[in-house]
């Protein structure tokens, strides 16, 4: 996944969203996803302004699914993109996750517990 860095007002901006509209996170199981229709009008601007973000920011963003924790309580966001970004392989379109502080900082490393 390749993605561009947002700046602070935009994380800050997704982060307000992720804490004010709790109908757009899901601790989703499998496929299940968020009703839309039943979304508020304000929920459905935010919705449009995660969308917004993501686009710019994550090359072969589709469309923004859900906000969700992960394991250590930290905010993420569940994406559809095209994993084909780049044109090398087969097109599909399918799930991605990401912590929004990568978003603003980039990936982090994960530990390596062998040791």
């Amino acid at each position: 996944m390749r993605i561009n860095l947002i700046t602070q007002e935009e994380y800050d901006l997704l982060i307000d969203i992720y804490k004010t509209f709790p109908e757009l996170s899901l601790q989703n199981v499998g496929y299940e996803g968020i009703d839309r229709s039943q979304l508020s009008p304000e929920a459905i601007e935010k919705d449009k302004i995660v969308n917004d973000i993501l686009k710019k920011s994550i090359v072969g963003f589709s469309s923004f699914q859900n906000f969700k924790r992960d394991k250590n309580d930290n905010p993420r966001i569940r994406f559809q993109y095209n994993y084909n970004y780049d044109g090398q392989g087969i097109p599909f379109i399918g799930v991605g996750y990401i912590l929004i502080d990568e978003l603003l900082s980039g990936f982090k490393e994960e530990l390596n517990e062998k040791s």
